[in-house]
């Protein structure tokens, strides 16, 4: 069974703010300094992207480690350099399963109109208006680590595309919502990912 847990929206601004410093116990029980800066919006500059367009360094933040490895990337172009798809996930040192994972899709079948329904659904929290359309969640469910706890999700429209978002391993004392919805901001800039909807029928809408 799982559950939906809520979150203010003034959680979901994204500006980039630096916070203080939290703590959260690593697998050996010490405590480590989990980095509680906010993930802007924006790609940083000249950093290095994984899959070729994920920033590594939000990853870090996003997972509170920079131990990690990708574990599965894809992006595709048609002949006309077109995006076909693009996908990239990272799995944690010591783990078997991803901790956090990036897809982006054509908002076409059940992914449309499973969007579509979330967008006024009870459970799920809406972007404001200027990240974009779209909106995040928490889910308890099985993680990694094999642990039971909270994983989120954001699912971000730009165009014709959905951008989904999953931090399966979100560190204690980070806003992961906030961290997705930021991650799948920076990822429409970094595959320039056009914003006019082209195909048919009329696009999501609240």
């Amino acid at each position: 069974m799982s559950s939906v847990r809520g979150v203010t929206m003034a959680a979901l601004t994204l500006s980039l703010v630096v916070l203080a410093g939290g703590c959260s116990d690593d697998d050996s029980g010490d405590d480590t300094t989990v980095d509680l800066s906010e993930i802007a919006p924006t790609p940083p500059p000249g950093g290095e992207l994984l899959c070729d367009f994920l920033p590594r360094e939000s990853v870090v933040l996003a997972l509170g480690s920079d131990g990690f490895e990708e574990s599965s990337s894809l992006l595709t172009r048609d002949s006309a350099g077109e995006l076909s798809g693009a996908g990239c996930s990272v799995t944690l040192d010591g783990q078997d399963q991803q901790a956090l994972s990036v897809d982006v899709d054509w908002a076409l079948g059940i992914l449309g109109s499973g969007f579509q329904e979330r967008l006024t659904a009870d459970g799920y929290n809406q972007l404001p208006d200027a990240a974009g359309l779209g909106f995040t969640w928490t889910q308890e469910e099985t993680r990694p680590d094999d642990s039971e706890g909270d994983t989120t999700r954001a699912w971000l429209l730009h165009g014709d595309r959905i951008v989904q978002v999953w931090v399966a391993m979100p560190p204690d004392g980070r806003d992961s919502e906030a961290d997705a919805a930021a991650l799948a901001q920076q990822v429409v800039g970094t595959l320039e990912l056009p914003a006019e909807w082209t195909l048919a029928g009329a696009p999501p809408a609240r």
